[in-house]
């Protein structure tokens, strides 16, 4: 896809051009002609290419790392004076209008924002709902776990802006590959919000993004078709509203999967639902990072199945959990794809001594 990079031209004067530190320019999306300009190029470059849409990075206003830094006192009503106001209205009618005219030819073009981390609390991002969807760059993770009051802005910003059939891109950065518990919070995060066309792209701490194409071992857990969409945070919730006030933790079925989510800063303790008939619920955690060779071969990387868990578990605050239907059965059909932790399995017989089955695949 074209990226709206090149074409971010902003007003007519060039002693008027705000700039950020990026040295990217600002866009006067007022601006009539810069509109006319910036869509017909994309149309022009799209068959070109045989891309099937424009990535417009970025969408969301980037309000700081700009010169000169007061550079929306001209640009805003003198009266109104509220960045959010008098951008989002001109920025939604240009969104509006470019993917009408994407979606107006014999080929239909997607058009795909960088929202950002979604985490600004006076900026509602309302302004972005015409696109065909959006990549959260810092996807849950911005110097660490988001704290509680993030993490609910930006979740209930996915679920409005993007839901189920919208075009949604993960991109954390900056996570620790040593530490299990970051991996899980990142993936059990990501699979809390997946709809019918999400896509990961994990860039742990120490990766280079334009490097070899890195390989995760998250990426081939099989978690099947979710139960139910993630049409908003109170259907996740498992106790109360899906606002800030959810007493409860945050979870999604899939068939061979079930993730769990615990944004509060307290612990929170939740009873697990009853797995598939043979089986119990075990906890998979995460290890290890390959690369993809020229001939397609993945070197290596893990996936554990360690403890068992349940009936009732508690999260830790800023924690989250995955877990797979899991029995003894299993340990010898699934080998190839997952290591076993023998001492924190050892109570699978007490469990179930005369159940039978297998890890669903």
């Amino acid at each position: 896809m074209p990226t709206g990079r090149g074409a971010q031209a902003p007003q007519a004067e060039h002693t008027s051009r705000v700039k950020h530190a990026d040295d990217d320019f600002l866009a006067d999306v007022r601006n009539e002609s810069w509109q006319r300009h910036h869509i017909a190029e994309l149309l022009r470059q799209m068959p070109l290419n045989d891309f099937d849409g424009a990535f417009l990075d970025t969408a969301h206003l980037r309000f700081d790392g700009m010169t000169p830094p007061d550079w929306f006192v001209s640009f805003c009503d003198p009266v109104v004076q509220k960045l959010d106001e008098c951008w989002k209205g001109p920025a939604q009618s240009y969104f509006e209008r470019l993917v009408a005219d994407f979606k107006a030819g014999p080929h239909p073009y997607l058009a795909i924002g960088n929202f950002g981390a979604l985490i600004t609390g006076w900026d509602d991002n309302e302004y972005l709902s015409p696109l065909d969807g959006g990549m959260i760059e810092h996807f849950m993770f911005v110097d660490g776990r988001l704290g509680e009051n993030d993490w609910h802005i930006a979740a209930e910003r996915i679920t409005r802006l993007i839901g189920n059939d919208r075009v949604f891109i993960a991109e954390p950065f900056g996570y620790d590959l040593e530490d299990p518990a970051e991996r899980t919070w990142i993936l059990a995060n990501f699979l809390l919000f997946k709809g019918k066309a999400s896509f990961a792209a994990f860039y742990p701490g120490h990766l280079d993004a334009v490097g070899p194409l890195v390989w995760l071992p998250e990426y081939e857990l099989d978690v099947g078709r979710a139960a139910a969409a993630a049409s908003s945070l109170t259907a996740l919730c498992t106790e109360g509203s899906g606002t800030k006030t959810c007493a409860g933790v945050y979870q999604r079925r899939y068939a061979n999967a079930l993730v769990v989510v615990n944004p509060a800063q307290d612990p929170r303790r939740f009873t697990l639902p009853m797995p598939s008939v043979g089986t119990t619920w075990a906890e998979v955690t995460f290890h290890g990072v390959g690369y993809v060779e020229p001939s397609g071969e993945k070197s290596s990387q893990r996936t554990v199945v360690t403890a068992v868990v349940g009936p009732t578990v508690e999260l830790l605050p800023s924690s989250a959990l995955v877990i797979v239907p899991f029995n003894e059965r299993a340990r010898h059909t699934r080998q190839g794809r997952f290591s076993f932790d023998d001492s924190r399995l050892a109570s699978l017989s007490v469990l179930h001594p005369k159940r039978s089955g297998e890890l669903i695949d």
